[in-house]
């Protein structure tokens, strides 16, 4: 159970080290994949799973593998 704040905290530490081998070698290595992959993961469950997104409200808009979105394109245009 974490709060929104501690989920948005998760998101900027683990982008910080992409942000520093820019400033720091000039250049992104694929060293950060991971991490992107994680604050994806966060970020999507935020939106999906846990209702935490101001525009959309508490809904859950997660779908299981294999089944068909049960909302509008709009909709997953504003999720995206």
């Amino acid at each position: 159970m974490y709060k929104q704040e501690q989920l948005e905290d998760m998101i900027t530490v683990a982008l910080g080290g992409r942000i520093a081998e820019e400033i720091f070698f000039g250049k992104i290595t694929t060293g950060a994949s991971d991490d992107l992959k994680k604050v994806t993961s966060i970020a999507q469950s935020m939106v999906t799973e846990w209702g935490l997104s101001p525009s959309l409200g508490q809904i859950n808009y997660s779908t299981d593998q294999g089944h068909e979105k049960s909302y509008s394109q709009k909709t997953n245009r504003t999720i995206d």
